[in-house]
């Protein structure tokens, strides 16, 4: 990328089990779509004494479970 390109951020996530989800990032170059960066997290819910809980089921039912 250089200085002044438009650059689009592509997200999608994924349930991993009921307690970490896996988000998959891309940066994109807006004027020729070429694929710039490729990257993941994982994100697990935890209690306010950080150990892990299960998400609520409202959040899980908003990604697509994954193998």
């Amino acid at each position: 990328a250089r200085y002044d390109d438009d650059l689009d951020i592509r997200t999608t996530g994924t349930l991993l089990s009921r307690v970490r989800v896996r988000f998959n990032y891309e940066v994109v170059r807006a004027a020729d779509a070429a694929v710039l960066a490729e990257g993941y997290t994982v994100h697990a819910s935890l209690d306010q004494d950080g150990r892990p809980r299960r998400l609520p089921d409202r959040i899980a039912t908003l990604f697509p479970r994954g193998k």
